[in-house]
């Protein structure tokens, strides 16, 4: 979603938030991994058409123009990059 958000015309996480009808903490609780719901897939799709809904659920590029996965992809790996690994915590891991 992080990409996503980038790659508009709102690249701010407040006024993405605010183009989708959304707030700031639900938008920031997306990019940080929770589920995306029904309805934000929704406002995502129908205000931004050229995302797919296969390619917010699984990264699947299949329904993406060439044009979007050129906008998307340097995109997508550089957030992939930033993400770290959660690790367990030390009285979790001795069990």
């Amino acid at each position: 979603m992080r990409a996503v958000r980038r790659a508009s015309a709102h690249p701010e996480r407040k006024d993405f938030a605010e183009f989708l009808g959304i707030t700031v903490p639900r938008l920031s609780n997306i990019e940080n991994g929770f589920p995306i719901s029904r309805d934000v897939q929704d406002r995502v799709i129908s205000k931004l058409p050229w995302v797919s809904r296969d390619w917010l659920l699984d990264g699947n590029e299949g329904g993406l123009t060439v044009a979007t996965l050129q906008r998307l992809a340097p995109l997508a790996a550089e957030e992939s990059d930033r993400t770290v690994p959660r690790t367990r915590s030390r009285a979790s891991a001795s069990r």
